[in-house]
């Protein structure tokens, strides 16, 4: 691959897995693990045209912040002091960082091992209108039991806030499906946040899971729900909700499962939400990996975060970062082999 940024591949001989990791946006090219006869498969979306990766509005792969989903308006209050960032969706809100984003920068990237690497990005005071002097680190690291670890850590010199994620796609199927129908979701969360619809802003209320169809407590075939949407999915196009998650990396939060690979994806964080999102937007416009295109519902995210507009709702977890303290997250993707 002909790449106009410096990428690294990692890989872990004893789990057979591997990954290309890119300094722009800390964005993740390929996954390769093992299907059930044992052969690798590159289980994310990605492009085969590095341009497509410097202008990439579908996200795929990257790194996002300072603040992932939205902030209503673009503005909120820190301490005394308004803050008014990017509005840079539609509706005049912001969203995953604005111009500034950090799928947009370029980090420096180096090799810690042959199954680690390390990105490290300095965001100016200001920023997007974020303010303080943000020092960022994120470490990759494939480890023996067949997971893709994610560890977050940053400090800033001034009070703001802080919500990071990965927006990676998953297709467990390999990089020539093009459809999650197939994929067996569990989440392990009895509520989700209510918002407003496609604009996707909170209430600040949770509801109740049970006796909707985002009900996702036992696993669920995509395909009973992305051919004809139901009601209550169809102002998102598909799912795209934010999950009370379990915050702890001893519990699962999420699990998918696909039949026609065997591949399994655990999902384990220190996050107090968990976004799931089905590739609803995606339009088949952008050539994907092999040539082919990304039409909705190729791919699906599993973001781990904290809830969108946290900083509009005191309700909600903080996300403000002090100077006297550190910003540390850690997410697990976990992978394995089963038959069902």
């Amino acid at each position: 691959m002909n790449l106009d940024f410096k990428v690294i591949e990692i890989a872990n001989p004893a789990a057979g897995t591997s990954a290309l990791i890119g300094e722009l946006g800390g964005v993740i090219l390929e996954l390769w693990v093992p299907d059930l006869a044992g052969i690798p498969r590159d289980v994310v979306l990605g492009y085969d045209d590095p341009h497509d990766y410097i202008d990439n509005p579908y996200h795929l792969g990257v790194m996002i912040g300072r603040y992932a989903n939205r902030i209503r308006e673009g503005c909120f209050v820190l301490g005394n002091r308004p803050c008014r960032l990017d509005r840079n969706n539609q509706y005049g809100d912001c969203i995953h960082g604005g111009t500034a984003g950090f799928h947009l920068q370029r980090m420096q990237l180096c090799r810690l091992g042959v199954n680690a690497v390390k990105l490290t990005l300095t965001s100016p005071d200001g920023a997007g209108g974020f303010p303080g002097n943000l020092s960022l680190q994120l470490v990759y690291t494939l480890t023996d039991d067949g997971a893709l670890s994610l560890d977050y850590r940053a400090e800033t010199d001034a009070a703001t806030v802080l919500n990071l994620t990965n927006h990676t796609y998953f297709n467990l199927e390999g990089r020539e499906s093009r459809s999650i129908a197939g994929h067996e979701v569990t989440i392990n969360s009895d509520k989700f946040v209510e918002t407003d619809g496609a604009r996707g802003l909170p209430s600040g209320c949770f509801l109740e899971v049970a006796g909707h169809c985002c009900d996702l407590r036992t696993p669920a075939r995509m395909g009973r729900f992305l051919p004809e949407l139901p009601p209550e999915l169809q102002p998102l196009c598909g799912f795209d909700f934010n999950y009370k998650a379990p915050g702890d990396l001893n519990t699962r939060a999420a699990s998918v499962y696909a039949p026609a690979s065997g591949i399994t994806l655990e999902v384990s964080s220190t996050e107090p939400a968990l976004g799931f999102y089905t590739g609803n937007h995606l339009d088949g416009t952008r050539k994907g990996k092999g040539g082919g295109v990304y039409p909705p519902f190729s791919g699906l995210c599993l973001e781990s975060q904290h809830f969108p507009d946290s900083p509009n709702h005191p309700e909600f977890p903080s996300t403000r970062l002090l100077p006297c303290e550190i910003y540390r997250q850690k997410t697990v993707w976990r992978f394995r082999r089963e038959t069902r």
